[in-house]
Formats: C-alpha cells, sequence, structure tokens
C-alpha cells in the first residue's frame, strides 16, 4: 500500500509547493523584489519539472493524477493563506466622511498616518476626503482606527504600486535600505 501511495503523495506535496512557490513568486514581482523573485522561480520550476514529468511518466496511475490535481487546488489555497500573512505591498486609504464633527485627516495625523485632506462637495453637503497609503500589514489595524473615528465614513482601498516621491519615498528607502545616504549625504 505504501508503495502505490508513495508517488501519488510526493507529487501532491510537490505540487503544493510548485503553486504556493508561484503565489509567492508574483508576490515579489509586485513587490519589486527582483532578486527573490528570481531565485523563487528557479526553485519553483525545479519542483514543476519533477511534479510534472512524474505525472507524464505514469499516466495510467490515476492516484499520480489525483495527488495532482488535489496538489494544485490545496497549493492555491495554501499559498493565498500565505499571502494574507506577508501582506506584502501598500494599499492606498481614501476615506469620505460626511460628518463635520469630525476630521478624519487630523485625527489619522494624530495617529502618525500621513494624510491628504480634500475637501468636496457629495450629495448631502460638504465632505472631507482623506487619503493615506500604508502598508499593507498595517490594514487591519488603519481600518479599525478609521471606523472608530468616523464609523459612517465611506471608505476605499487600492492597491498602491511602488509610491515613491517626497517625504513617503524616504522612509520606504531608509527601512529598505538604511546603508543608503540621504540627499544630504549623511548616513
Amino acid at each position: 500500500m505504501i508503495e502505490v501511495l508513495f508517488l501519488p503523495v510526493l507529487v501532491f506535496v510537490a505540487d503544493v509547493a510548485d503553486v504556493s512557490f508561484g503565489t509567492g513568486r508574483m508576490l515579489m514581482v509586485t513587490a519589486g523584489l527582483r532578486w527573490q523573485a528570481a531565485l523563487l522561480a528557479m526553485i519553483q520550476i525545479a519542483v514543476f519539472i519533477f511534479a510534472i514529468s512524474a505525472v507524464v511518466t505514469n499516466l495510467d496511475d490515476p492516484l499520480t493524477f489525483a495527488g495532482y490535481t488535489l496538489g494544485w487546488g490545496a497549493g492555491t489555497f495554501l499559498g493565498m493563506w500565505v499571502e494574507e500573512r506577508i501582506a506584502l505591498g501598500f494599499r492606498l486609504i481614501q476615506v469620505i466622511n460626511g460628518d463635520a464633527s469630525v476630521s478624519v485627516s487630523d485625527t489619522l495625523r494624530d495617529l502618525g498616518y500621513r494624510v491628504t485632506r480634500i475637501d468636496g462637495h457629495g450629495m448631502r453637503g460638504s465632505v472631507e476626503s482623506a487619503v493615506t497609503v500604508i502598508p499593507r500589514r498595517s490594514m487591519a489595524r488603519a481600518r479599525a482606527q478609521i471606523e472608530a473615528i468616523a464609523p459612517r465614513a465611506f471608505i476605499t482601498v487600492e492597491r498602491a504600486e511602488r509610491p515613491f516621491g517626497g517625504s513617503f519615498a524616504d522612509e520606504i528607502r531608509s527601512r529598505r535600505m538604511p546603508w543608503i545616504r540621504d540627499r544630504a549625504g549623511s548616513l
């Protein structure tokens, strides 16, 4: 029995790894982590070649085929789970607040967020639009804080692809590459 299940289980594990590595690779590509993405791609393709060659050389074995297909599904699930935990990248949050008694932008600034305030006019009168870009891993905390500040506000969240410019970029660069000198030449 062990001999019959060995190859299907091995193919299943390899395919889970293949698909999970693929999810991680795409995350690294979108986050701009080129070398890490390239390294993961090399590992992923080696695992893929092993798994697919085992399936192709054993096409008459339905268990090996089932191991591959189940591995693909489980790898997708695992990759998505890991992606949620790693939370690479940035999110742009826009809060539209119609409650004049609450200043979302001032309160968020007091909490340490960099916020741009845009005054506007909505369907029911004046509104405040507060816009900020945050690391994705801070999303749950930021959302809870915004909902506590303005529970009736309209909130949208978008992916922010590689934000740059202004003091935001200097802060991100100093966290990622502390060895890079600032514009004044000091460390």
